[in-house]
């Protein structure tokens, strides 16, 4: 049980970090728009250190969330691949940002309500 809320603790803290996406203008379809699988890698701070993957889908340039964690996720993809993202979840936030390009990424997240900050890695998955 603990084992399992550090689990759903550490998810919500640090999907912010999911750090996918910036402001740019959407197009009506972007090169990015897809499922992606993203890896949350918390590395300071109360979190913890460990990792958590998640589904996350790019829809016209706007990040939603894909997956059954009940968070709500506001990002942009731009025509670059810069992305910018933030996460709220249970009382806590998150945000991040970093690049994509065909069909992977990086980049950094933190957390202002815990302390907690990381690094993210994305696969498109379709």
């Amino acid at each position: 049980m603990v084992s399992s809320l550090r689990s759903t603790y550490l998810l919500s803290s640090i999907l912010g970090g999911i750090a996918l996406f910036t402001a740019g203008t959407a197009q009506a379809q972007s090169a990015f728009d897809g499922l992606w699988s993203v890896q949350i890698i918390s590395q300071a701070g109360s979190c913890g250190q460990g990792s958590v993957t998640y589904p996350v889908r790019i829809v016209r340039g706007f990040v939603q969330n894909a997956g059954t964690m009940n968070a709500y996720v506001a990002g942009r993809v731009n025509r670059s691949g810069a992305v910018s993202v933030s996460v709220s979840s249970g009382g806590q936030q998150a945000h991040g940002s970093g690049r994509l390009s065909g069909y992977g990424g990086a980049g950094r997240w933190a957390s202002p309500t815990n302390g907690c900050s990381g690094y993210w890695r994305a696969v498109r998955q379709g």
